[in-house]
């Protein structure tokens, strides 16, 4: 065994979603840069009846399987989660890297947290907080997230909002921030995107603006339609497609409203999971990527969107000041003020900026390495005398 393993725990394919699609790419560069890395994931994640959407699982041909990785975290088996710790106190690794995302984890994580830090003195346990607390979070969900990160021994974040939370709560560990890194797995798609538009009969003169995503209350899709709403005399020929799977009851929601806001012939709304093999469709058939959450922490989708070289216009939330230049890669705008976020959209294509944004991106994009992920994971392995 070679000194200072790495060990990563988190989701992976066939587990859907983004932080399935960054620990792919992190355990590549991981192991590049490493070597000796260890990848645990879960064999079963969150019971039916929790999960909002329809499954867990990736329907995609293309799965992101990776064959290093040991399936043995079942989330309703606490057994699992001992067998899993002494897998791993076996390996004898410097670091145990956990990715945290939800307070629904707190007694797995928590167990195996104990055990590595009962039978490995060294080791060091690094949390990559995706966001610290949930984004539907309540009392017992904040409780049970102070617990855990208390035993933590570093952070790394991809949000300063968050970076400057976790050192108020603990001034004296490390928390170290760097931009989400590009998510560059999905395949770029052959066909123009006049071809593309034909399948969901767009006009290749319309100016398509795409929403991306799970789609959550707090991602102010509302602020979009009504941006929407103010836009469609100025710009006869705009329109919004809404891809992704509607939390709950939010579809029927949306259905009605845009019915009586007459922007039925301005927006498609498809509430559907979209597959690995066809997310590159809709970000090079689109103008635009509009994300008017209401609060954020960090965000894969721009990520994605740099990858295609998709401009971005969003709002001042979360790590968007943080990876969006405004005027530059694309434009930021007031949460909530569909207003404001109406004379953004109507700056971009009436000044033609796309072309302009793209050829920034093209050149900003290269910032955005695994590397810098990687190198953040390593400072923490004590250094040799």
């Amino acid at each position: 065994m070679e000194p200072h393993s790495v060990v990563i725990i988190g989701p992976a394919a066939p587990f859907r979603g983004g932080i399935s699609h960054y620990n792919v790419k992190l355990f590549d560069a991981l192991k590049k840069l490493k070597g000796n890395s260890f990848y645990f994931s879960f064999k079963r994640m969150y019971p039916k009846f929790l999960y909002p959407g329809k499954t867990d699982k990736d329907i995609s041909k293309n799965k992101f399987i990776i064959p290093e990785v040991n399936y043995t975290i079942d989330s309703l088996n606490p057994f699992s989660w001992i067998f899993t710790a002494f897998k791993i106190i076996n390996l004898k690794p410097s670091v145990v890297v956990f990715n945290w995302w939800t307070a629904f984890w707190s007694l797995t994580y928590l167990t195996i947290i104990i055990l590595l830090k009962l039978f490995l003195k060294e080791v060091k346990i690094i949390f990559i907080c995706h966001n610290v607390y949930d984004h539907e979070r309540n009392f017992i969900k904040d409780f049970l997230t102070n617990i855990v990160l208390k035993r933590v021994d570093g952070f790394i974040v991809h949000s300063s909002v968050e970076k400057e939370v976790l050192e108020y709560m603990f001034p004296l560990k490390k928390v170290h921030f760097c931009k989400m890194p590009l998510f560059d797995v999905f395949d770029d798609i052959k066909e123009n995107a006049s071809r593309l538009r034909k399948e969901f009969n767009i006009s290749s003169d319309a100016k398509l603006i795409l929403f991306f995503g799970f789609i959550r209350p707090y991602k102010g899709l509302d602020t979009l339609f009504k941006a929407i709403f103010i836009l469609k005399e100025k710009i006869p020929k705009i329109k919004l497609l809404v891809i992704g799977e509607f939390m709950y009851d939010l579809y029927s929601k949306y259905v009605k409203l845009r019915k009586k806001m007459n922007l039925n012939s301005h927006i498609l709304l498809f509430n559907k999971y979209v597959p690995n093999e066809e997310v590159g469709k809709y970000f090079k058939m689109s103008d635009v990527l509009v994300l008017p959450y209401n609060k954020a922490t960090g965000s894969a989708i721009v990520s994605i969107a740099y990858h295609f070289n998709l401009p971005v216009i969003a709002t001042n939330v979360g790590s968007f000041p943080e990876i969006i230049i405004d005027g530059k890669t694309g434009y930021l705008v007031n949460p909530g003020d569909s207003q404001m976020l109406a004379q953004k959209i109507f700056e971009y294509f009436i000044k033609n900026k796309k072309n302009e944004f793209q050829k920034n991106i093209e050149i900003y994009k290269k910032e955005f390495s695994w590397n810098n992920v990687v190198e953040k994971i390593l400072s923490f392995i004590p250094k040799e005398n």
